[in-house]
């Protein structure tokens, strides 16, 4: 079999996704780090965006089983295609928000009801239609694609956002997004209607056979530091959306190819022995990035920081769809989904306080070091 790294067993809906995925991740990409950036340079307290993201996640994890019931009574397409209009609609109200600042509530709203018809539809597409020797393979495609035109996408949203202003880089996202819904329509989903309680992934959450998956999901926490608080901690040391934009497709390049390898290496090794071996690097990243005050540092240590979510997202995703695929796959991922949000939720709420009680470098110090503890959560995998 050799260390190939790319999946034999490929099927076509999950061809169909990939296609779906490399225009929908461009639009992500352009915006996802400068979405928090950009309530930063309208003059949001930090502690206030925290409060976005704090019920944002909240509000999702009260959601996310009426999203399952979505799912399964249109279908896994039908779903993604719902979703692809309100995140246009959400980057058109991002774009907006300048002119009249109270749609930063309404913006919470749509990405909530955005989120639920994608993320439940997404992940069973992928545990349902991967192969189970190849699946760890399979997500790193996903993340190679993801984050290869995670490349392009920071660069040229720094630019746009330096050059016309974050209202038309939005824009620009939106259309993207509404481009990438063309590739679901190439075929007809087949599909059979199906019930779906809403109690059903509490039920799961609870089960004891599920436990030690549920408990390593609260190690999310960390990825809500990352993924939203990093970028204005980066953009308040350098004050550049396009330095920012570099730095984060530099960054972003070397943890693609750091994912293929990743991905192979847990098919082969095994998911629980990837993610612990990677845990302590991880937990480290968060360590040092209090100590990233210049242009050098900071590009090193978000190279690293991103190596680091990678390895970690990988092999955990390959577990949650291996164990998906052999239970009943939406209530499953949607459970996963629930305690991710329930970690993101929580830490969120916990950002609340310490940038509100404390100035703004004291409380990036202890978010990252609250996000290197919540990292070691997932070794309950």
């Amino acid at each position: 079999m050799g260390w190939s790294i790319f999946p034999r067993k490929t099927h076509r809906r999950v061809k169909e996704m990939f296609l779906f995925l490399s225009l929908f991740a461009l639009a992500q990409s352009l915006v996802v780090i400068f979405e928090p950036v950009f309530f930063y340079t309208e003059g949001i307290p930090i502690w206030r965006i925290a409060l976005y993201y704090a019920l944002h996640y909240s509000l999702y994890v009260v959601l996310l089983p009426v999203g399952g019931k979505v799912v399964a009574r249109v279908g896994l397409e039908s779903s993604l295609a719902i979703s692809t209009p309100l995140f246009v609609i959400y980057f058109l109200c991002l774009s907006v928000m300048p002119f009249a600042p109270g749609l930063f509530w309404v913006a919470l709203v749509l990405l909530t009801v955005h989120k639920i018809f994608y993320w439940p539809a997404f992940h069973v597409t992928f545990s349902r239609f991967t192969a189970g020797g190849e699946r760890g393979r399979a997500v790193s495609w996903v993340y190679l694609i993801s984050y290869g035109v995670g490349i392009v996408g920071p660069f040229v949203g720094g630019l746009v956002a330096m050059w016309f202003g974050f209202s038309t880089l939005f824009v620009l996202a939106a259309a993207v997004a509404l481009l990438s819904s063309l590739a679901l329509l190439r075929t007809k989903e087949r599909y059979r209607v199906a019930r779906f309680d809403y109690n059903k992934p509490w039920r799961v959450i609870f089960d004891s056979h599920y436990r030690r998956t549920m408990r390593a999901m609260l190690g999310s926490g960390s990825n809500l530091i990352h993924m939203f608080f990093w970028p204005i901690y980066v953009f308040a040391m350098l004050g550049s959306a396009a330095v920012l934009g570099a730095i984060v497709a530099i960054g972003t390049l070397v943890a693609t190819l750091t994912g293929l390898v990743i991905g192979r290496a847990a098919d082969r090794l095994g998911q629980r022995a990837v993610l612990r071996l990677i845990l302590p690097f991880a937990s480290l990243s968060f360590v040092l990035r209090p100590m990233a005050v210049t242009l050098p540092l900071v590009g090193l240590t978000d190279i690293y920081a991103r190596m680091s979510d990678v390895g970690i997202l990988i092999p955990l995703y390959s577990r949650i769809y291996t164990r998906a695929r052999v239970q009943q796959p939406l209530s499953f991922v949607i459970a996963a989904e629930i305690v991710l949000s329930i970690a993101k939720a929580a830490t969120a709420w916990i950002l609340v306080g310490l940038f509100f009680v404390f100035l703004p470098y004291p409380a990036f110090f202890l978010a990252f070091l609250l996000a290197a503890a919540l990292v070691f959560l997932h070794w309950f995998l």
